[in-house]
């Protein structure tokens, strides 16, 4: 006795997959064309109407200030030094930069 797992359908007796077979389908004429009808007004679209009356305050009025973007401008880095692999660290005073170049893994 055999065990099937899976679908039958797609698979024949002897495990293998079965070939698909493209089905031939007729076209149907199309469809007699009619013109569509205005939908009644509903509750939605008076909504919509109402809400024109009334416009939206403009973008720039109660806007921030724009904040300029921070730089560092001072001398307090000296320099920036590769620890490990790309482990990058800011170096401020020459003992550092010492400390860093004995350093080994």
């Amino acid at each position: 006795m055999t065990i099937f797992y899976g679908s039958i359908k797609n698979y024949s007796v002897s495990a293998r997959k079965k070939k698909k077979r493209k089905t031939v389908r007729a076209r149907k004429s199309p469809a007699p064309f009619i013109p569509m009808t205005p939908a009644p007004k509903t509750q939605v679209d008076t909504r919509i109407e109402q809400l024109k009356q009334y416009p939206s305050c403009s973008d720039t009025a109660g806007s921030a200030p724009r904040v300029e973007p921070q730089q560092y401008t001072g001398t307090y880095i000296k320099g920036i030094a590769t620890m490990h692999k790309s482990n990058a660290i800011p170096i401020t005073n020459d003992d550092q930069a010492r400390d860093v170049a004995r350093m080994r893994r």
